[in-house]
């Protein structure tokens, strides 16, 4: 089976230009844990998970002030460079991308463009069928 397969191909995303503020507005409303974060040529450069905005140590302070973080930009706390995946891919090179990592989402590339968003949830409802 191939990530094509599997993958949503009606995927949400961030611009680089986005507001952290925005972007938890948009995973608190689709209930989603991250977005890919991409430039206006639909390039993927970064993504940004619950997880990375959680693993601030400043947010646990006394002194945080939630909105320092809502008015930041998404490149400022994404993973840059994140693991991504060609949609002609073999689902077990996914499988073991998401085994060796604490990764949740891996986004789709094809000639260097956003096509989609693997989950691990995709992954386990691709199995029942």
């Amino acid at each position: 089976m191939r990530i094509r397969d599997l993958m949503e191909d009606e995927v949400l995303f961030v611009y680089s230009t986005t507001s952290i503020g925005q972007m938890l507005e948009t995973i608190i409303k689709r209930r989603i844990n991250g977005l890919p974060v991409v430039d206006q040529d639909m390039h993927v450069v970064g993504m940004l998970t619950e997880g990375d905005i959680i693993s601030r140590s400043e947010m646990f302070s006394r002194e945080f002030d939630p909105m320092q973080l809502t008015n930041m930009n998404v490149t400022t706390l994404m993973t840059k460079n994140p693991i991504t995946i060609h949609p002609d891919a073999e689902l077990s090179q996914a499988v073991a991308i998401f085994s060796a990592t604490k990764i949740k989402q891996l986004p789709v590339i094809s000639d260097g463009k956003l096509v989609g968003i693997l989950s691990r949830k995709d992954i386990i409802k691709g199995m029942l069928k």
